[in-house]
């Protein structure tokens, strides 16, 4: 049985990542960084993390999300649970995956270099 789950779970990631895929097509320049795929609080959480040379704005993830909630929509019966899309742009935490695109390489290279300090208090 557990099998059984494991594989209809797949189909569906495959059946998502297909959508998220050509959705994103329409959006010149948007590129998807990662998808993914957490349950919370008994919902499955579909994060779609982005990336475009100008930066992804908040206007960007709106346009995205509107456009894939609509086609998820379309398969909304063979997702297990209900689900909540989120829409972000690659931010930080994702720059090394965003770096691996040969695409975005050459653009990276041109960034300064930034250092990130935390204050350590070693009087207490």
């Amino acid at each position: 049985m557990a099998e059984n789950q494991k594989l209809i779970q797949d189909n569906v990631r495959e059946d998502v990542e297909k959508i998220v895929n050509e959705t994103l097509l329409a959006f010149e320049g948007v590129e998807l960084v990662e998808l993914g795929f957490k349950k919370e609080y008994g919902k499955l959480n579909v994060t779609a993390y982005l990336w475009k040379k100008e930066g992804i704005d908040l206007n960007d993830c709106e346009a995205v999300h509107n456009a894939l909630s609509a086609k998820l929509d379309t398969i909304e019966a063979e997702l297990p649970n209900e689900y909540v899309l989120n829409v972000s742009s690659s931010g930080l935490a994702l720059n090394d995956k965003a770096d691996a695109s040969p695409a975005r390489s050459n653009e990276l290279a041109s960034i300064p270099n930034l250092a990130f300090w935390k204050y350590f208090d070693i009087n207490g």
